[in-house]
């Protein structure tokens, strides 16, 4: 994209339009562009020192914070790739994911055998290193992010482009004009919230929580006029009873679009964020880290569809089911998982089990070993006839159906 300036150049020509427009809020801190971008020059000159260069990975071990943004911009800056991580990593993981690829420096956190040079969290670049603009850089990728993928094991997901990002025609995609004002709720060490958080720091002024609390997601909400954010349905399942227990003390009036990813949403709480937005303002995304397809729809489109996840509008999707693991047991003779209400989580997976010999116990920890840990099924119930027909289809629906009601008969 030649037309497009890369992401550090916009974050410039954003501070030289409105020098003294707010940034970033965080904490009860704000900066102005003028200030992210003079403390983003003079932080990329000192990690230039520390020997970054184009293309290399700074590895940003921070929470959500001013910092974190700081740190993602200086790498920009100087044309390198921003690669978070979340500040609760153990160890093993942590050395798992340095080990994919090498990278120029840490911050936030010490490299566990001193090979990688690192920087603290309240690093402060010399007061001597020019805050003056820097030469435009390009990084071959804007970000990269980890994932532990569908096995376990640790990944670097590369995707969106270089840095060259067209952050106008992508938020308005989703939603966000000029001058909006964003909240991230999210982790940026996660998909979402980095995106979230760049396209709302490029466009307008974002807003971060530093850790969700549904006290102050109301409350950021309604004090800064927040038009746009993009969460999760637990988040959402977690901030109604706030609400609802002091609604004259919110004001969600101001919301333009409201996003949920990442997970199924149970339907009482999308209906009731329904009723508080109107089905015009809530919107659901469906897709995957790599972003190599997704699919989107509207609070009204999901009235008249309820359940969907609505249409594919990038790439091609296909669905595999926990069940294709299963299956390659030998002693499962037919398998079917459906998702079953959670209160917290949303939906969690319930399998359903002919098989010769084995218990619960045996399912779940054949799985382990095949699949990511939220998607090992929370219950096993045993079947003795076939669940699918000669064709290999099942009444999956109906199936879930009755999975559920004799779930809620069984509650005391």
């Amino acid at each position: 994209m030649p037309d497009v300036p890369p992401i550090g150049t916009q974050a410039s020509r954003r501070a030289a339009q409105a020098p003294d427009a707010p940034a970033i809020t965080c904490a009860g801190r704000t900066i102005t562009r003028r200030e992210l971008d003079e403390s983003t020059n003079r932080l990329a000159r000192a990690y230039a020192e520390l020997g970054v260069r184009q293309g290399d990975y700074v590895t940003i071990v921070l929470p959500n914070s001013i910092e974190f943004l700081q740190a993602a911009i200086a790498a920009w800056k100087l044309g390198a790739v921003p690669q978070p991580l979340p500040t609760s990593l153990p160890d093993a993981e942590f050395e798992a994911i340095l080990a994919l690829r090498p990278r120029a420096l840490l911050v936030g956190r010490d490299n566990p055998h001193g090979e990688i040079p690192s920087v603290p969290a309240d690093f402060t670049p010399d007061p001597a290193l020019s805050d003056a603009a820097l030469p435009e850089m390009v990084s071959p990728v804007w970000k990269a992010m980890a994932s532990g993928g569908s096995t376990g094991r640790p990944k670097l997901i590369e995707s969106g482009g270089d840095s060259r990002y067209d952050t106008a025609a992508f938020g308005a995609g989703l939603g966000v004009q000029e001058g909006d004002t964003t909240l991230v709720s999210e982790p940026m060490s996660h998909n979402t919230g980095m995106i979230g958080a760049t396209v709302g720091m490029l466009l307008g002024h974002l807003v971060v929580m530093p850790r969700f609390d549904p006290h102050e997601f109301l409350r950021l909400i309604t004090e800064h006029k927040v038009n746009f954010l993009a969460t999760v349905p637990t988040i959402m399942h977690r901030t109604l009873p706030v609400y609802h227990a002091n609604p004259d003390a919110y004001d969600l009036s101001s919301i333009k679009r409201f996003w949920h990813v990442g997970a199924p949403c149970p339907p009482t709480v999308k209906e009731a964020w329904i009723e508080l937005l109107g089905p015009d303002r809530l919107w659901e995304f469906y897709g995957g880290t790599e972003l190599q397809a997704f699919t989107i729809i509207s609070g009204r489109e999901w009235l008249d569809h309820p359940g969907s996840v609505g249409r594919v509008v990038f790439g091609e999707i296909k669905i595999f089911e926990i069940e294709g693991a299963l299956s390659a047991h030998p002693k499962v003779l037919s398998c079917l998982v459906v998702g079953v209400p959670d209160e917290d989580l949303g939906q969690v997976p319930y399998a359903l089990v002919q098989a010769d010999g084995l218990d619960e116990a045996d399912v779940i920890d054949f799985l382990k070993d095949r699949v990511a840990p939220y998607k090992v099924p929370r219950t096993v119930e045993f079947v003795d006839t076939p669940l699918r027909d000669e064709a290999g289809k099942a009444r999956r629906t109906k199936v879930r159906d009755e999975v559920i009601a004799r779930l809620a008969q069984a509650r005391p």
